[in-house]
């Protein structure tokens, strides 16, 4: 099936030339808030973000000289990346992993490394955390040659927010005779968009976010 989508509508003949080769017509038009008010009982959505930073990462290892200290490569990548960087390796397969999939790996464990009384005002505190690792898991490339981690420390700034974000456009999608979708949706943060879309035929309900390029 192909279709072809216009906010501003299409004119007869184009109409008329879409029918011709099988084309289906669609228009996408904002519509006033009265017309939602039987199916959307809420205009507003609460945003509840926890965001985390990198503000620090030592390493102890096994039996490292203490003047040890990672190849420059590593180094610049962390610079580059930072929780991103690959700089550690898993000593059963050589493959790499970065400071976020440990803190991954890490919630999955213990659960959460956001204390519940965190404030939702925005402000930001600081939270260590401590990885004891046994010999043969991860190891770093050091200026003296490669040596499995004893214990990890990473540093963290955690803050939590909460706000209230109205809608932002309310919209329906319709083919050349009557609505199909109405939609309605919030822009949560740049770039990224929560809709909830409501079939007029069917009643049915589906929430969608997306992340825009």
């Amino acid at each position: 099936m192909t279709l072809a989508v216009s906010s501003s509508g299409f004119s007869d003949p184009a109409v008329k030339k879409a029918s011709s080769v099988d084309i289906e017509i669609r228009t996408v038009s904002d519509v006033a808030a009265e017309d939602f008010r039987q199916w959307l009982a809420v205009q507003h959505v609460v945003l509840d973000v926890r965001e985390w930073s990198l503000s620090e990462l030592a390493l102890e290892l096994y039996d490292a000289p203490e003047d040890a200290e990672l190849v420059p490569a590593s180094q610049e990548s962390f610079r580059e990346r930072g929780h991103l960087a690959p700089i550690f390796i898993r000593r059963v397969d050589g493959k790499r992993f970065h400071v976020e999939n440990l803190l991954i790996e890490w919630c999955k464990r213990r659960g959460t490394f956001f204390p519940d009384d965190l404030p939702p005002d925005g402000s930001r505190i600081r939270r260590n955390l401590h990885q004891p690792l046994d010999r043969s898991l991860l190891q770093v490339e050091t200026t003296k040659g490669n040596f499995d981690i004893h214990i990890i420390h990473i540093g963290l700034w955690l803050s939590h927010s909460k706000a209230l974000v109205p809608v932002s456009r309310l919209a329906q999608y319709s083919d050349t005779s009557s609505p199909l979708v109405q939609t309605a949706e919030w822009n949560l943060r740049d770039k990224v968009k929560l809709s909830l879309h409501r079939k007029l035929e069917s009643g049915e309900t589906r929430v969608v976010v997306t992340l825009e390029d």
